[in-house]
């Protein structure tokens, strides 16, 4: 039986494009040296799961408040005083694809509209980490070329070109803070990101077939241009 062109196995959060393995976006930060992880115990890893969890329960009309777990609740109170305070309507949740050109894999939190804009927001617990903008600017490029497996709605397809890009912490308290992301260098951080990660793949595994399929730099660049228009 012929596999489909993509898939993302939930169980194990790896993506395959035509039945090979290709990085998810955390995982080339994390490779590259982006992501330094010492500070994220067990604990704080699954609440962070289990709070978006519960938000993404929320935005699709099946959350039950009783399911919510105390140590939850702040963040979820957190998440629905942003959507009382700023209006946003999510209408994207919680999708995954991924880029042909450059095959790698990602999972958005939410895109919706904010203000009359459509945004892109990273949910994080905790603290706000400053390479958010650069794992943003990688859902940007999915996001632009038609790569996540959603249906897109009118709103995103039509204005899909201007959107913006934020990351929203919330924080135990109940509070929450939203940052924009507006720097086009960060998709350049994430290309250096992706060409580092497949040259230690490369040397890790002895083999010269890792980095397939990747474009030069020049390339690179000049289709990013494009992209920004």
């Amino acid at each position: 039986m012929l596999r489909s062109v993509e898939e993302f196995r939930f169980d194990t959060h790896e993506y395959r494009l035509h039945g090979v393995v290709v990085p998810g976006v955390t995982d080339v930060m994390k490779t590259a040296g982006l992501i330094d992880g010492w500070f994220y115990d067990e604990f704080s890893l699954k609440r962070g799961q289990a709070v978006h969890r519960a938000t993404e329960l929320h935005d699709k009309g099946v959350l039950k408040s009783s399911s919510i777990h105390p140590v939850v609740e702040p963040f979820y109170r957190a998440y629905t005083s942003f959507l009382g305070d700023t209006g946003f309507r999510p209408l994207i949740i919680e999708a995954w694809g991924i880029d042909h050109v450059y095959r790698f894999g990602g999972m958005v939190d939410r895109v919706g509209l904010l203000n009359g804009d459509v945004a892109l927001i990273d949910i994080k617990t905790g603290g706000l980490p400053w390479w958010t903008a650069v794992q943003t600017s990688a859902y940007e490029r999915l996001l632009v070329n038609n790569y996540f497996k959603c249906n897109y709605p009118e709103e995103i397809i039509a204005n899909a070109k201007t959107f913006k890009r934020y990351g929203l912490q919330l924080r135990n308290n109940g509070r929450y803070s939203l940052t924009h992301y507006s720097d086009p260098e960060n998709w350049l951080d994430f290309v250096a990101a992706l060409r580092l990660y497949r040259h230690l793949k490369r040397k890790e595994n002895n083999d010269d077939n890792a980095i397939n399929s990747y474009r030069d730099s020049g390339e690179e660049i000049s289709g990013y241009n494009e992209i920004r228009g």
